[in-house]
């Protein structure tokens, strides 16, 4: 499929306190988000 476009973008924000683990809590947060979709 090269060169084709998508028609539906995702993104994710997700905002969380600091912390030596902050970044994983946030990603463990919104990819549960992104994989159900708008419709989930």
């Amino acid at each position: 499929m090269h060169g084709q476009t998508l028609d539906l973008v995702a993104s994710v924000s997700i905002i969380t306190s600091g912390g030596a683990d902050a970044g994983l809590r946030s990603d463990g947060n919104a990819k549960p988000l992104v994989v159900v979709g708008p419709q989930g």
